[in-house]
């Protein structure tokens, strides 16, 4: 092992790209306190937060955004705020200026799933041009099959947007990706692989990534295009934090995956 990986994992801190603040369709809750309290306990600096897939949804999201930056502003040291967005809704434009314009949110957070969006489809490219135009960065929701934002597509809009950084959050774990034995699958991941190694602006979050996954992408694309995350309250951030601790590359690689490179995209 790395003699780096075994020095006192405490000299890292960390800020975790992904988290979720509010009331779930699916019931699941969190509060800012909660995360708060999870954040002290787990040596966690500081954390991005967007709105979960929430339950009031007429809106386009409007409330939820609104309470995120209520939360971010109220906690300037531990929060950063994304939006997030329905597509399909005519007011998904509107909606996005007033974050960036009246909240001063960071960044977009968008889940193919939960609003049926195909990633690549015409109705996506004005908001790619918006988070263009507004320097933001975007996370999106990769795990599980979902045919709306297979890795091709993935690549289509990276390709299509050089100057959009894109977090992949759960880097494609599980149905896509490294480890997949889906000979099809693989191929279309290895082709988002090499479009990050060539472009850099495609970067992939941690949550519930194992240890030697991770260790297999860093290797593809180095750890400059990795950040922290832990999708809290579904994963534990103390239980991730273990997998970035547990890899075996120098501490300075880990510290742009735990710090740096997030730092970087929401500076």
């Amino acid at each position: 092992m790395n003699n780096d990986s075994l020095e006192d994992a405490s000299e890292l801190s960390y800020i975790d790209a992904h988290c979720h603040i509010g009331h779930d369709i699916d019931g699941t809750r969190q509060t800012a306190e909660i995360l708060l309290v999870k954040m002290d306990q787990c040596g966690i600096d500081h954390a991005i937060i967007f709105p979960f897939n929430e339950y009031l949804q007429r809106d386009c999201f409007k409330r939820a955004n609104t309470l995120i930056a209520n939360l971010m502003n109220d906690h300037p040291e531990q929060f950063t705020g994304f939006c997030r967005l329905d597509p399909h809704s005519p007011l998904a434009i509107a909606e996005l200026k007033r974050c960036v314009n009246e909240l001063g949110l960071r960044g977009i957070k968008l889940h193919p799933r939960a609003q049926n969006l195909d990633i690549d489809a015409l109705y996506m490219m004005p908001i790619f041009e918006l988070a263009e135009n507004y320097d933001m960065p975007i996370l999106i929701h990769t795990s599980g099959i979902v045919k709306g934002i297979d890795p091709i597509k993935s690549a289509n809009i990276v390709h299509k947007f050089p100057n959009v950084n894109f977090i992949m959050g759960h880097s494609y774990k599980a149905h896509y990706g490294i480890t997949s034995n889906d000979s099809n699958s693989s191929s279309a991941f290895r082709e988002i692989l090499e479009l990050a190694y060539q472009q850099k602006n495609v970067y992939f979050e941690t949550s519930f990534l194992p240890t030697a996954y991770l260790e297999e992408l860093i290797e593809k694309i180095g750890a400059g295009q990795v950040v922290f995350g832990s999708d809290s309250p579904y994963g534990d951030p103390c239980w991730e934090k273990l997998t970035i601790e547990a890899l075996d590359i120098p501490k300075s690689e880990k510290i742009k995956i735990s710090k740096t490179n997030i730092s970087l995209l929401i500076e």
